[in-house]
């Protein structure tokens, strides 16, 4: 996936698998022959965003309709931080999908959604989504924007995925290499992380410390864990309190669904590190870079 961050743009795809993705800037753009910028392009559409109100923190979020049997048309989420796929149970009750008869207590049921396919007619398979609620569908439904699902790196992992400006672009998955050199993009060494989420190493202008991001398509706004927090900005949880007095804060979900709010950090600018350094050949959770997540 290229994915937009602020005045940049990024191309993950298959050959880098976090290891190394590919950076440039907009600017660095080459006005190459079409089929040399574009090598193996399998469909391209019109990016369909969809912006936020003034009430939530954050841009908004990439869409993709897909169309299912009987011509059911779906409308899913983009995100990399998530390393499957979900569907939102009312929409699952409506298209009427057998779930499992037997699932253990707590166990999330899943489904098969089979013979998907672009607008276009590209075929995208089936996919097994989690169906359960999520966070972005109610903020959609509060602004009167469907949002069926989210689709993780179950389908990315079968593409080279490229979105910019104006357009979204599905290559054949072993392509990457190819567009980041037609593009004259730079490498940028990756964290490897489990699931294949796409992890980097981030850091504050004139320090050597860094911390472990993971680029998430999901997330509006970027978040730090107190452990990123402590070693970029010297911030602690009990902080937290005069923070949200001083500045207030965003309204968010923790990982148990618990509503929590979250104090901001104003005018903090990020690095991305690692640009031409050779990749690390397996994930270290003990060291200390690589617990903090963005």
């Amino acid at each position: 996936a290229r994915l937009n961050i602020g005045l940049a743009c990024l191309l993950v795809a298959a050959f880098c698998a976090g290891r190394q993705i590919a950076w440039r800037r907009v600017s660095c753009a080459f006005a190459l022959p079409r089929n040399a910028r574009h090598p193996g392009l399998l469909v391209e559409e019109r990016r369909c965003f969809s912006s936020l109100s003034q009430d939530f923190l954050g841009k908004g979020y990439d869409l993709l309709k897909l169309v299912g049997g009987d011509k059911v048309e779906l409308n899913f989420m983009l995100d990399t931080g998530l390393t499957t796929s979900i569907l939102c149970p009312g929409r699952a009750d409506e298209l009427g999908v057998e779930r499992p008869s037997r699932q253990g207590r707590g166990e999330v049921p899943t489904v098969i959604l089979e013979d998907l396919r672009l607008r276009e007619g590209l075929p995208i398979g089936s996919l097994r989504p989690f169906i359960m609620d999520f966070p972005q569908q109610r903020m959609g439904a509060s602004m009167g924007i469907q949002i069926d699902g989210m689709l993780g790196m179950e389908f990315f992992e079968r593409f080279t995925m490229e979105v910019d400006a104006s357009a979204l672009r599905l290559y054949e998955a072993d392509c990457g290499e190819k567009i980041a050199v037609a593009n004259d993009m730079v490498r940028l060494t990756t964290v490897p992380l489990p699931a294949r989420l796409l992890g980097v190493h981030l850091g504050l202008p004139g320090s050597d410390q860094c911390v472990c991001g993971v680029i998430d398509t999901g997330a509006s706004f970027t978040v730090l864990n107190w452990a990123a927090a402590k070693m970029l900005l010297n911030l602690v949880e009990a902080d937290a309190q005069e923070m949200l007095s001083a500045r207030g804060g965003v309204s968010s979900v923790d990982a148990q669904g618990q509503e929590l709010l979250m104090p901001t950090v104003p005018d903090l600018s990020l690095q991305l590190r690692g640009a031409g350094r050779a990749p690390r050949c397996t994930w270290d959770a003990g060291r200390h870079w690589g617990r903090g997540k963005l």
